[in-house]
């Protein structure tokens, strides 16, 4: 982010108020006087730069910046006026996007590239996200270096360097998993919330990788609050209400008859959001997992949450576990509609089932969710879940 506002959201006037201010470069901040990738090794640096940002703390590359000069004219990283470039943006733009798809790996998502303008001046903004996962190593014309960033510019990763990034986004990974494990433990044990079923949970985590490691959410605020209640109801449930709690800000659903939350949604102040309920599998004596409904219910819920997201300027990506527990000898409820659909007992009590990571807002959700429902389905005996083809889309 630049002065709190979203990649997306920059306009011309912030990047004046970097130049007017002196703000001088940094580990995600670069500026750049002009840009150029005809030639093989002007490519090769300017992708050592996207790599160098992306594979650190992420950041943006201004283009179109000079910089203050010192006693021996070098740069100093001081911006010193808006000189802008000249080119053809909508050309230039998408030979950018199809340079770094084709020249770095693991693909990169969730880019900002901008072309800004005011009288007569145009700049190209992109801003960078922080990887996750593997880090990213350019490979054009066989290159494959791996670069990363600190305050006076990008430097060439060595052998151990390399080898503590991908310990780091293990960590990461593992952290997840072990926030998870933690969260089921918990409920279970009714150290959570005591009038919550800790029998049949569907227990769904959305996390926000760029975001819940730094960051608080600021739950005091009116407005957060209100589209945090408006955007978030909890699963299988149409009425809800909502409180803070230690955690954060928690919406559930109260059944009086039974004095029992019945579904609920605990926001985190780090940004993950827990949504979880009994419903899909409460009934014994029908030994039943509504599965067809679960999916509807969880597709639901990753779109709301990502629109939540949106709304707060939390950027993807998004690491989504789905844990469903009390499962063993249950079967699913077979669709209605479907044929031939010859499901067996469960045979596995509790199905902690693998992440899947969500990395643009426009990703397509249900089919990214597809691997999730598939191993559901697989687990009860069949091939895959029958209201997916076998790309991963949704049949209507």
């Amino acid at each position: 982010m630049i002065f709190g506002k979203n990649y997306r959201d920059i306009e011309f006037e912030d990047i004046e108020r970097l130049v007017n201010n002196k703000i001088s470069e940094s580990r995600t901040l670069d500026y750049k006087k002009e840009i150029s990738i005809e030639k093989g090794e002007d490519r090769k640096e300017f992708l050592y730069d996207i790599c160098s940002f992306v594979n650190t703390e992420g950041g943006v590359i201004i283009y179109g910046i000079s910089e203050l000069k010192d006693e021996e004219q070098r740069n100093t990283g001081i911006p010193e006026a808006i000189c802008g470039i000249k080119d053809n943006f909508d050309k230039l733009i998408q030979k950018i996007e199809d340079l770094i798809k084709t020249s770095i790996e693991p693909n990169i998502f969730n880019i900002t590239i901008k072309h800004l303008s005011k009288d007569n001046k145009n700049i190209l903004f992109i801003g960078l996200p922080k990887s996750l996962g593997l880090p990213r190593m350019v490979t054009y014309n066989s290159t494959n270096k791996f670069y990363r960033r600190r305050n006076s510019g990008k430097y060439l990763v060595d052998i151990y360097e390399l080898n503590q990034m991908f310990m780091e986004s293990f960590e990461t990974f593992k952290s997840l998993e072990e926030f998870r494990t933690n969260r089921l433990n918990k409920i279970r044990k009714g150290e959570y919330i005591s009038n919550v079923n800790p029998r049949n949970l569907t227990l769904l985590h959305i996390s926000p990788i760029s975001f819940f490691q730094f960051n608080q959410l600021s739950l005091t605020e009116l407005g957060i609050q209100e589209s945090i209640h408006t955007v978030l109801k909890p699963m299988t449930r149409g009425g809800w209400e909502s409180r803070y709690n230690f955690e954060g800000l928690l919406i559930f659903n109260y059944d009086n008859e039974r004095d029992e939350i019945t579904a609920y949604n605990q926001i985190f102040r780090n940004g993950i959001i827990e949504f979880c309920t009994h419903l899909f599998h409460e009934k014994l004596d029908e030994n039943i997992l509504y599965l067809g409904w679960l999916e509807l219910q969880i597709i639901e819920s990753v779109n709301k949450a990502l629109q939540l997201y949106k709304t707060l300027d939390v950027s993807p990506p998004f690491v989504v576990h789905l844990t469903i527990t009390d499962l063993l000898n249950r079967k699913i409820d077979p669709p209605k509609t479907i044929h031939l659909i010859n499901t067996r007992p469960f045979i596995t009590n509790d199905l902690l089932i693998p992440n899947i990571v969500i990395n643009d807002f426009d990703e397509n959700i249900e089919k990214k969710l597809s691997t999730i429902f598939n191993i559901i389905w697989q687990s009860a005996g069949c091939r895959k879940s029958p209201h997916f083809n076998d790309i991963g889309e949704r049949i209507k």
